[in-house]
């Protein structure tokens, strides 16, 4: 697809607020990010999500911006406007994207590990969650403790995420405190700078990140369609394990990355794990949030055509670049 074959496009900057669980993983209680509305045809007007993290190498929000008004195509931009352009054709032709696209269910993600997260997890057992997405490794003794004491008390299966916060050294010793658990782990990812070079045969470790894929058969690659595109995970999903993710980004952005889901899901239900949608809870609810708002561990697409939420993109201010 020729990125550049939009002929305008709008913005809406808007700010995500922290309810203080993602506070204490990224010491930030504002993020921002913009709704993007881009006109194809004088009646082919298709939206999409721009959420940029720099702590993942994105560029920031202005630079974005920036780059998009001069044409000069990001990864997290060139999603913007796959998605958008999926929009469009599904709005010209006033459809759902996700309607009768059977979805797998998700996982809870926590992004701290203590006494309050032990607690969590006994709540979300009994909504229906039975797999859960922990973020650790900035005070891994004290994390490890509480590992093991909920893995020992609850039946669940987990996958962790570390952000490159161990050595080497830390891993290792890690694996060896939590070996009477560790076969209700099911994937570790991130633990260290340059695990993906090591030979991952003993870890189950996977390290994806923007468009770099480890390519281990026994590992799992984590998808997150903002910055990634489809086709690459259509063609590793019969040999691999994938678990799709959201970019912690706007509720726009966890319906476009729940149809890339839907789409694995149905090509091979056997090797799509349990998603990392239901992120919306990380923040304070807002007019596109509320209409996400469930219980358990099933995702509920929004009504409307295209990706949804036809009624909150009219109210928006649009801004031309």
């Amino acid at each position: 697809m020729d990125q550049s074959s939009y002929l305008t496009c709008a913005y809406a900057p808007y700010e995500l607020v922290s309810n203080g669980v993602i506070k204490s993983y990224q010491n930030y209680s504002v993020r921002k990010g913009a709704l993007l509305r881009f006109t194809f045809a004088p009646d082919c007007i298709g939206y999409a999500d721009c959420h940029p993290w720099q702590e993942l190498n994105d560029l920031c929000l202005d630079d974005q911006l920036t780059n998009l008004k001069q044409k000069k195509i990001t990864p997290l931009l060139a999603q913007s406007i796959q998605f958008a352009k999926l929009d469009a054709t599904a709005r010209q032709n006033k459809t759902n994207l996700l309607e009768g696209l059977p979805l797998p269910p998700g996982h809870f993600l926590l992004t701290v590990l203590n006494e309050k997260s032990y607690l969590i997890i006994q709540d979300k057992l009994q909504e229906g969650f039975t797999d859960f997405k922990i973020k650790l490794g900035k005070d891994i003794e004290h994390e490890t403790n509480w590992l093991i004491r909920i893995l020992l008390d609850y039946d669940i299966k987990v996958a962790l995420d570390f952000n490159c916060h161990l050595t080497k050294e830390q891993f290792l010793v890690f694996l060896k405190k939590i070996s009477s658990v560790r076969e209700k782990i099911y994937f570790f990812e991130d633990p260290f700078e340059g695990c993906e070079r090591e030979d991952q045969t003993d870890y189950g470790i996977d390290k994806c990140v923007l468009q770099t894929i480890n390519k281990h058969k026994n590992s799992v690659a984590v998808f997150k369609p903002a910055i990634q595109p489809l086709q690459t995970f259509q063609k590793e999903i019969s040999n691999r394990n994938i678990m799709v993710t959201s970019y912690l980004d706007h509720p726009f952005g966890q319906v476009c990355a729940a149809y890339y889901t839907a789409l694995l899901f149905k090509q091979n239900p056997k090797h799509c794990l349990k998603h990392g949608l239901l992120t919306h809870y990380c923040y304070l609810e807002n007019d596109f949030s509320r209409h996400l708002v469930q219980k358990g561990p099933n995702f509920t697409p929004p009504k409307g055509t295209g990706f949804g939420f036809d009624e909150e993109l009219q109210k928006l201010s649009w801004q031309l670049l």
